[in-house]
């Protein structure tokens, strides 16, 4: 009787797997640990303390807000400048319907936990959490934001540092320094990024930027190879042939709330 050999189908890679994306080398460490390392002392506090009031004292600039947009309009980053208003909806959208969700799935494929890793976010940087569309968050908030998670591609944040003169430079600044082990916020950022293999690229993805800052970022280029457009966690995003480029989303980000009847708090 001849032997049958059963022939199991691969199983599909997580969603960290399709995407890349390496154990984080703090998972398994006791959460006393992970606390103390995101606490910091009176320096780091300090940073904390002062993004958080510049972030607080943007909502109540409008002013401010809107000559970051106006640059990003002068760059060909944006074609229109929002109310307020306009833009806190815009923000209330990419929390609800896309990043929450998105970074749950995340978390789950890399074994982090939601609830407590959201808390040692909050508490290494408040003001890196607060604002959805970044806008309204310090230049340097921003650019703890990029290094203290994991992004596929971080091509939507470096657009909005270059509402700030010196944004993208101070950022690839701050990109050698983690990779060098010699960043202020060095403890804190290296036991909160999600992803192991993601400071090591990170300069790379900036220096691209620089070179041509309208560029498609890693993850257009990359996914449809990975087969990650396909899976059923990603299904609402746009196909690989489709996808709008990245100052684009910003432009359509920044107009489909004008759409909306806007009643008064």
């Amino acid at each position: 009787m001849p032997n049958v050999v059963a022939s199991v189908a691969p199983a599909d890679p997580t969603m960290a797997e399709a995407q890349g994306a390496t154990p984080p080398p703090w998972l398994g460490r006791p959460r006393t640990a992970l606390l103390a390392d995101v606490i910091g002392g009176a320096r780091r506090n300090w940073d904390k303390l002062r993004q958080l009031v510049a972030l607080v004292a943007a909502y109540f600039r409008p002013a401010l807000v809107r000559s970051r947009l106006e640059r990003l309009r002068a760059l060909g980053h944006a074609d229109a400048v929002p109310s307020i208003a306009q833009l806190l909806v815009a923000g209330r959208d990419q929390m609800i319907v896309s990043a929450a969700a998105e970074t749950r799935l995340f978390y789950r494929s890399q074994g982090i936990p939601w609830v407590f890793h959201n808390l040692r976010r909050f508490l290494s940087g408040p003001a890196t959490m607060l604002d959805p569309i970044g806008l309204f968050a310090p230049r340097d908030a921003l650019i703890h934001h990029v290094l203290q998670t994991f992004h596929r591609h971080p091509v939507y944040d470096l657009v909005l540092l270059t509402a700030h003169p010196d944004g993208v430079a101070e950022m690839a600044r701050q990109a050698r320094q983690i990779n060098e082990g010699t960043h202020p916020h060095q403890r804190a950022l290296a036991s909160l990024i999600e992803d192991g293999s993601y400071h090591a690229r990170l300069p790379s993805e900036i220096a691209a930027f620089e070179a041509d800052p309208h560029r498609l970022g890693r993850c257009d280029r990359c996914l449809a190879r990975r087969g990650l457009r396909r899976k059923p966690w990603l299904a609402h995003r746009p196909s690989p042939r489709t996808a709008p480029h990245p100052s684009r989303r910003l432009r359509s980000r920044r107009r489909r709330p004008s759409r909306r009847r806007l009643s008064p708090a």
